[in-house]
């Protein structure tokens, strides 16, 4: 019986149900899938084990999935003394500094990223093979990592294999922010279309929803309460969410934003595909995955009001042909089925 490990030490919310499609994917290649997870991600269920770390069993693929400081103890680890193929899934290649102060990082968090890619180069040298998550982290790492590990390929976020309804397009009325507040994530910009949208008659009938757990200034909460005389907006701030109720936000969303100013790959446009729900996308960080008018909506600037309400209205007119769009990018895309090939060429050639 071949064994395979699934190692998250670095806790987000948003990478629980990306390694849980990496143990689906082990499972139905008939693997012992065992897990090493950060304790916040909760018990593991029924079907997978933790691994004993004291013992030394030969675990046949380990898949280090999440950011931690300490990924490259555990890859040296398992290759040495537990016999692994190891694949780390590089999730953000450093770029260049001036790319991080354009999307307004602070020097402060530019050094500390800058610290952390020391920890990753390590990784990808230590590492039996490499996962990138889209042409634009291939692209980085081919032209700043490939000293460190010439076994690479890309591998998009993937996820479990779940069915929706078929009447989700009855559930949709919201236009989304889901996710972490950050200067990269351009949330000032969206927060200023809400208030925009809220204070135009025209948009009356629309919702909007804010789920993140990163906490609103008290500023943004008063500005909310000001405009937001229809009770428009539906927020959820500051508080830990679990993966039934961000599930259901993509569900009720309409459209979501994701029009990042930068970024190398997203969860968040992954999930609202999963979710039959097109995304808002800043023309200036398209990638292989979004296409205008068909998935998604382009806007070229951030501060144009007008772009953002004629997304909100063709979204409303399109729904149908969006989200069936959408969801046929998931499925051709982001379901692991479509990726088992690699892992199973793995298992056949060591046997």
């Amino acid at each position: 019986m071949k064994r395979a490990l699934v190692v998250g030490l670095g806790y987000h919310p948003g990478h629980f149900l990306h390694m849980e499609a990496f143990i689906e994917m082990f499972r139905s290649l008939d693997y012992t899938v065992y897990t090493y997870f950060e304790k916040r991600y909760g018990k593991p269920s029924s079907n997978k084990s933790v691994v004993d770390l004291f013992s030394l069993q030969k675990i046949d693929i380990s898949i280090i999935y999440t950011p931690s400081l300490f990924n490259f103890v555990v890859i040296v680890y398992l290759r040495i003394l537990r016999r692994s193929n190891v694949y780390f899934y590089f999730h953000e290649p450093f770029d260049t500094i001036r790319s991080y102060k354009d999307s307004g990082f602070s020097m402060s968090r530019i050094c500390m990223m800058f610290c952390i890619d020391f920890t990753n180069k390590l990784c990808c040298l230590a590492s039996s093979f490499i996962l990138l998550g889209s042409d634009r982290s291939l692209e980085v790492y081919m032209r700043k990592y490939l000293v460190y590990n010439r076994n690479f390929q890309k591998l998009p976020l993937i996820y479990p294999d779940k069915d929706i309804s078929k009447n989700i397009i009855q559930k949709k009325k919201y236009i989304s922010y889901i996710g972490t507040v950050a200067s990269d994530h351009a949330f000032d910009n969206f927060f200023n279309f809400l208030i925009s949208a809220v204070k135009d008659s025209k948009l009356r009938n629309f919702s909007f929803l804010i789920a993140t757990s990163s906490t609103l200034p008290t500023s943004k909460i008063k500005t909310l309460k000001k405009y937001d005389v229809y009770n428009q907006v539906k927020l959820v701030h500051g508080t830990y969410m679990d993966d039934d109720f961000i599930n259901n936000c993509y569900a009720e969303s309409m459209m979501v934003w994701n029009a990042y100013l930068r970024g190398m790959q997203s969860g968040v446009l992954a999930r609202s595909f999963m979710f039959a729900t097109p995304v808002l996308v800043y023309r200036k960080n398209i990638n292989e995955y979004v296409r205008d008018k068909v998935n998604s909506y382009f806007i070229t600037d951030l501060n144009d009001i007008d772009q953002f309400k004629h997304a909100i209205m063709f979204c409303f007119e399109n729904i149908a042909f969006l989200t069936t769009n959408a969801r046929d990018t998931f499925d051709s895309t982001f379901n692991y089925n479509n990726y088992l090939s690699i892992f199973n060429n793995e298992r056949n050639i060591s046997d």
